[in-house]
């Protein structure tokens, strides 16, 4: 049988975001370089990037990787969405 705490988190970790939720609880995950700053740039991200895949198991990397790539073409799907409004705001 498993502690009160790892109980409630095979209930709450569960599916992709399990991962991140693991990754957060390891310290995987670091602030910016310089908090100041509203971007990391693309080198403080990539060494990042390369910590939490060093800190995940090998069976949670390929659902972090899933994870990014639906992030990534989220915000891809965002920044088409955003440019054709514009355009047709444009248009009148």
């Amino acid at each position: 049988m498993l502690c009160p705490r790892h109980q409630s988190s095979k209930n709450i970790d569960s599916g992709p975001n399990r991962v991140v939720k693991n990754a957060l609880r390891r310290g995987a995950f670091y602030t910016t370089p310089n908090p100041t700053s509203p971007k990391m740039n693309k080198y403080d991200a990539m060494k990042q990037f390369d910590t939490i895949l060093g800190s995940l198991d090998e069976a949670d990397k390929p659902d972090f990787l899933n994870y990014v790539q639906i992030k990534l073409k989220m915000e891809e799907e965002e920044k088409q969405r955003k440019e054709l409004e514009k355009r047709k705001e444009h248009m009148k």
